[in-house]
């Protein structure tokens, strides 16, 4: 019976601290990681190992004297969710008779640079039926909305709002441990986020989420509608507010690529949504 009494206040206890939901499981870090092989004297081979189930797209480049690759520098390559010391690269001396030398240095971003977005595609507002929210940055918005993230679009909503799945799919990545924020870009790495993994291998981007303000775990399935976390003010952020934003390849520069997005409304209108303006859920 006491240790009875015992489990049961401790599972109080934890629903008191984790707001009544489930805590989800964050995603390791690094992403991803770069290593070379020797395989002799005159050959190598750089591998990468992707700790997340995200595909992540790697920019790389070697420099260096007397040698050549296997592939065209400056290389992109995809590499799959949870792939061990997986092969991009191989490197082998030119001549034989001298010495060779080199370095690599790679970029990555979250998604598969070949992935086709559904134009046809209608998404869901990610917030909950018959709510109404201000659209603080839309497309091509001055403030964070350029290259990559063109296409982004941020809803001013008050932190602690149930962000809901705008499209069905498998969670990949989360962060749920942050309650840094602030207006500048050096805010950018520290914000919560969930990545969502779409049927034609595009990538859901949502952002901001409070200190343990997520809900799902990378691995599960949700539905379209589905309450995925709630919503905050952390990372490169103005003020409380929920970014959202479909991507090939998440990244702000002219690395990324983002697509344009239509969403259902309440009205029964199918638009794009613009700055400035409201729009209540269906």
């Amino acid at each position: 019976m006491i240790r009875f009494r015992r489990l049961l206040m401790f599972l109080l206890l934890m629903a008191i601290v984790c707001g009544g939901h489930a805590v989800a499981t964050e995603t390791a870090e690094p992403f991803i990681k770069i290593s070379r092989r020797h395989d002799g004297r005159d050959t190598a081979t750089l591998l990468a190992t992707n700790n997340t189930l995200a595909d992540i797209t790697v920019f790389l480049n070697v420099k260096g004297t007397n040698f050549t690759a296997s592939k065209n520098l400056p290389l992109k390559v995809v590499v799959p969710g949870k792939a061990e010391k997986y092969e991009i690269l191989k490197l082998s001396k030119k001549d034989t008779g001298g010495r060779w030398r080199y370095n690599y240095n790679y970029e990555y971003g979250f998604g598969d640079a070949s992935a086709q977005h559904d134009i046809t595609y209608l998404y869901r507002l990610p917030y909950e039926s018959g709510k109404s929210y201000r659209i603080a940055q839309s497309f091509g918005g001055k403030f964070s909305h350029q290259k990559g993230l063109h296409y982004g679009v941020d809803f001013a909503m008050p932190e602690g709002t149930p962000v809901c799945a705008a499209r069905e799919g498998e969670v990949v990545a989360v962060r749920s441990s942050s309650d840094v924020g602030g207006p500048s870009a050096r805010f950018k790495d520290k914000g919560n986020f969930v990545y969502i993994l779409h049927p034609d291998r595009s990538l859901g981007v949502y952002l901001h989420f409070r200190k343990g303000g997520v809900t799902v775990a990378p691995g599960a399935q949700v539905k379209k509608g589905q309450i995925i976390g709630y919503s905050g003010n952390t990372g490169w952020s103005q003020g409380p507010h929920l970014h959202f934003s479909v991507h090939s390849v998440l990244r702000e520069d002219e690395k990324g690529k983002s697509f344009p997005l239509r969403f259902s409304t309440s009205s029964g209108a199918k638009t794009y949504l613009l700055e400035g303006r409201s729009y209540t859920a269906d």
